[in-house]
């Protein structure tokens, strides 16, 4: 199986979506776990020659490593733009960027674009001129999903003729599923050497499988964003792409331990709520209520919490586990049939479980 690359864009997509805001100094610390998990490449931010975004752009690409490129996202309609925005991408120190373009016909005429022709057009314009100036050039076809077969290997193959690095398919509308994926993955790989990037939202929840879904078919990158945060539904979430990469496609390279942190960092430097049963990165994602499966985990887990940082934790709920309450029992001196009768109270009444620290401290109150 061939070891197919990650492109995180949580600095572009997730930052941009709605109701989020990262600071300059949030940016570089989301940007600096990233390197840490050796992301192949960091989507840092937007050509858009503001002040904020150049520091955004520059501190990132002063402490990345020469292994790990950094791009910025140029959103090119208007061919006066062009020259203005690829100098700002320089100027703050990218090797690479992002040049999207719609390619669907509902797109075009959203864009105000006059016809499929003036959209190539600007296109290769873009991309021969970020090339002549020497940066690595992804193109995307914003909206691939739903563009026309025919138009859409006609866009691919005139991105490339203009020195275009790889094609990002972009699921800007996410209506297809995985199969409908494989189907249009492997009618470009069938017509194009093209190499190609995944980029899908969550629209319908399909982001992963879809992406996961395009790889298999002969993508050669994944698009992604920590916690699949981002527009219309969210984007594809890194750390299931990482795993997906060690398991299945034997890549090693990353590392898995920040993977905790930077999930609880970026709750909190945007104040979205991680759900506790986020995979990987969810407080409840190793937790346990029986006491025999918390004590044996390698018969219902695949990988350790702490490979990702996270922890493994037992919990007093619904299902109050007789070998636990024994445990606390032992711990703090009281008959277990005392201590289970405190701790059956407590649940029924306040419909909330307790860790054992906290049925600890709740017993010794009382």
């Amino acid at each position: 199986m061939k070891k197919f690359q990650i492109s995180d864009c949580t600095l572009r997509d997730a930052k941009n979506a709605p109701g989020i805001f990262l600071d300059v100094e949030q940016s570089v610390n989301i940007a600096k776990y990233l390197i840490s998990i050796g992301v192949d490449e960091i989507e840092a931010g937007v050509a858009n020659n503001s002040e904020s975004e150049k520091a955004v752009l520059s501190q990132i690409s002063s402490i990345a490593p020469k292994n790990i490129r950094i791009t910025a996202a140029f959103f090119c309609v208007n061919p006066s733009d062009i020259e203005k925005s690829i100098e700002f991408v320089i100027e703050s120190g990218c090797t690479g960027i992002f040049i999207s373009m719609p390619c669907s016909d509902i797109l075009i005429e959203n864009k105000f674009l006059k016809s499929r022709k003036d959209t190539l057009s600007i296109l290769c314009k873009a991309i021969t001129y970020a090339k002549k100036r020497g940066l690595y050039v992804a193109f995307s076809g914003e909206d691939a999903a739903r563009a026309d077969e025919t138009f859409l290997l006609e866009y691919i193959k005139a991105g490339q003729e203009s020195g275009g690095d790889r094609f990002r398919f972009a699921e800007s509308v996410a209506c297809l599923s995985p199969r409908m994926i494989k189907d249009k993955i492997s009618y470009i790989t069938s017509n194009t050497d093209a190499e190609i990037e995944m980029h899908s939202h969550s629209a319908y929840g399909f982001a992963v499988a879809n992406t996961i879904s395009g790889l298999d078919a002969g993508a050669h990158w994944a698009s992604v964003t920590v916690d699949g945060i981002g527009e219309r539904g969210g984007n594809c979430a890194l750390a299931p792409i990482l795993f997906y990469s060690r398991k299945f496609h034997h890549n090693d390279r990353y590392n898995f331990t920040p993977l905790k942190n930077l999930s609880d960092y970026v709750s909190d430097a945007t104040g979205l709520l991680l759900h506790r049963f986020t995979p990987v990165v969810g407080s409840s994602a190793f937790e346990y209520e029986v006491f025999n499966q918390f004590k044996s985990p390698s018969a219902y887990e695949d990988y350790a919490p702490e490979e990702v940082g996270n922890t493994r934790r037992i919990i007093i709920g619904n299902r109050i586990d007789s070998n636990t309450i024994r445990s606390i029992s032992n711990d703090i001196g009281l008959d277990k049939n005392i201590v289970q009768k405190y701790i059956f109270d407590y649940i029924k009444k306040t419909r909330k479980s307790l860790t054992v620290d906290e049925a600890i401290n709740l017993i010794r109150s009382l």
